[in-house]
């Protein structure tokens, strides 16, 4: 895909495929834009190293984030 569309073009694909991968639709499709959010910056981490084990790390932090704000009281 990054030879066809660039790194960019691939990276923004590979977000809008993973914000609309059926496994994160069932949540809602009010979560769209911050799986799509997160598809771009695992795609920013990935694409310099081509390592899948810092996006190990980004998405823990991206779900203890997420519990963090879920349990405030609001």
């Amino acid at each position: 895909m990054e030879e066809r569309l660039g790194a960019a073009g691939a990276i923004v694909v590979q977000a809008f495929l993973f914000a609309t991968d059926p496994g994160h639709a069932v949540q809602g499709g009010q979560h769209f834009p911050a799986m799509f959010l997160f598809g771009l910056i695992a795609g920013l981490i990935y694409s310099p190293t081509r390592s899948i084990i810092r996006l190990f790390g980004a998405h823990g932090v991206a779900n203890a984030l997420l519990s963090i704000v879920m349990s405030v009281p609001g």
